[in-house]
């Protein structure tokens, strides 16, 4: 709609409902994400607070992919290893990173752990290679989408 005062003044009204200040700032205390993101997700979903939070991690899933490849490059010479025994069978991980405050994280462990317990699940079904690591699952997520969402975490907390 233009303004009728201001020749170049273009004002644009949303055809959505205003998005409520109570449901913003719960979503942002679930997401850690900035306001406008989490307004934009609200607008996308027509103010229905449960898709806006799957469509909030969708797209952070989109973005911790893209950095996940751009930190694929770098250089990670602080970590943990892992090892997780039950029954007869033994696995044992290295997870790689850039810092050791990161390494001490309790995100980073329990990527570890769960990174672990994949492994030692799949030993059970035989041999996999490590093209197929990131297809294991534990507790019914994959572990490239645990990778991701941490990757997402570390990034909001470290940036860099």
């Amino acid at each position: 709609m233009l303004c009728r005062t201001r020749p170049l003044c273009v004002r644009m009204l949303s055809s959505n409902a205003a998005v409520s200040k109570k449901v913003l700032q719960k979503l942002r205390s679930e997401t850690g994400l900035p306001f406008i993101k989490i307004k934009e997700a609200l607008q996308e979903t027509d103010n229905n607070p449960d898709k806006a939070l799957k469509w909030l991690e969708e797209k952070a899933t989109e973005q911790n992919w893209a950095k996940a490849q751009k930190l694929s490059q770098r250089e990670t010479s602080q970590g943990l290893v892992g090892v997780f025994q039950q029954k007869d069978f033994v696995s044992m991980v290295t997870l790689q990173c850039e810092t050791e405050s990161v390494a001490k994280n309790e995100n980073f462990i329990s990527l570890l752990y769960h990174s672990a317990i994949a492994l030692q699940q799949s030993q059970e079904n035989g041999a996999i290679g490590p093209d197929d690591v990131l297809d294991l699952t534990s507790n019914n997520q994959k572990l490239s989408d645990m990778l991701t969402s941490t990757i997402g975490r570390f990034r909001r907390k470290y940036p860099g």
